[in-house]
């Protein structure tokens, strides 16, 4: 398509934005990007800009991950990626670093989705995994 169209404005395309990216890159690079949630990688890949990844990469779970994350008083916010299996539920996801936190993740519109700065509410505080 894009041989096509020429004239695209590229900063008005929806593409998200470049921390998102470079989580998403540095996720891939240390193979725990899900290969479900790579229907968003060549948006994501275009706006890494060679941007460092942030701190907190992701929190995921088998069905969601949160992307480049920020937490505040009782919500978490970032990019959400998810598959229809998470739509309404609640998930515990875990950060690479250790973090935990429950959360509620939002009805779906679809089969997957991908959503910038989407917030999703605590459902208790984030605390760190407990060792297996």
């Amino acid at each position: 398509m894009e041989e096509f169209y020429f004239y695209a404005d590229k900063e008005k395309e929806n593409l998200p934005d470049s921390r998102y990216g470079a989580a998403a890159l540095a996720m891939i690079s240390r193979k725990i990007f899900p290969s479900w949630a790579l229907f968003v990688y060549k948006e994501l890949k275009e706006r890494a800009n060679n941007a460092l990844p942030p701190e907190l990469l992701c929190v995921q779970c088998e069905d969601a991950i949160l992307l480049a994350p920020s937490i505040e008083e009782m919500s978490i916010r970032g990019m959400l990626i998810a598959n229809e299996k998470a739509s309404g539920q609640t998930r515990t996801m875990t950060s690479p670093c250790g973090l935990e936190v429950d959360v509620n993740i939002p009805v779906l519109n679809g089969k997957y989705e991908a959503t910038e700065d989407t917030e999703l509410r605590l459902v208790r505080s984030p605390r760190k995994a407990q060792p297996a």
